[in-house]
Formats: C-alpha cells, structure tokens, sequence
C-alpha cells in the first residue's frame, strides 16, 4: 500500500471513530451506522472496509475510551505521588477516574452501554 493510500485510510479510520464516538455519547450503541457514515464523510463500503460490524467498531470506540482513561489516571496517580505519604498516588488516581466517569462520552460508552453492547466476552477480556 502507497504512502498516499496509507494515509488515506487512516484519515478515514479517523473519522469514522471521531464520528461514531460522538454518535455512540449521544445515542447509546442504538446509534445508526448510517447516521456514522454521513457524519464522518464516508461510504457504508468504506466503513465496512475498517470495521466488521457495528459492534467491532463500538469496541475499537470503546477500547480507545478505556485506553485514554487508562493513562490519564496512571500519569496522575505519578504526578501525585507524595514522599512519605503512600496514599497520594493512590488518592490523585481516584480523583482523575471520578473525572474520568464524569464524562458523558465514558458514562455513556464504557459505563451504561458498555457491557450490553459488547456482550461479557469482549466487556471482561
């Protein structure tokens, strides 16, 4: 694959994950692939080229939250890390996930849809 096609797919794999994260916030795992597909620019083909199915592209949305929140709380957990006081870190990674549920896009996505959308094989591996 050429370095233009390349780039090309991933501009669009962009936009498909910025355009279904935003459907996925608003309207739960009901969110329609069409309503994705004209948000993001694209073509049904094209959004099925990336992913197999409504529910791979949830959870590559959903992943992608986890992942975020994952290193969020981490960096502020060692940001807050306190000499003689073990639980600083502790506390300041608490606070940042609590940030982190506060969010529609991870209440929504990761919290209330999350488990039913994916089913418990994908939700718990």
């Amino acid at each position: 694959m050429s370095n233009r096609r390349s780039k090309k797919a991933s501009e669009t794999r962009s936009a498909i994950l910025s355009a279904a994260r935003q459907r996925f916030t608003d309207e739960g795992f009901e969110a329609s692939l069409s309503s994705i597909v004209e948000d993001a620019g694209i073509t049904k083909g094209a959004l099925f080229h990336h992913f197999e199915n409504k529910q791979a592209l949830y959870y590559e949305v959903w992943r992608t939250l986890q992942q975020e929140m994952n290193q969020d709380t981490q960096a502020a957990a060692a940001e807050g890390r306190s000499p003689g006081d073990p639980y600083s870190a502790m506390l300041a990674g608490a606070r940042r996930y609590l940030e982190w549920a506060a969010r529609p896009d991870y209440q929504r996505i990761v919290l209330i849809d999350g488990r039913a959308a994916l089913g418990r094989d994908w939700y718990e591996a």
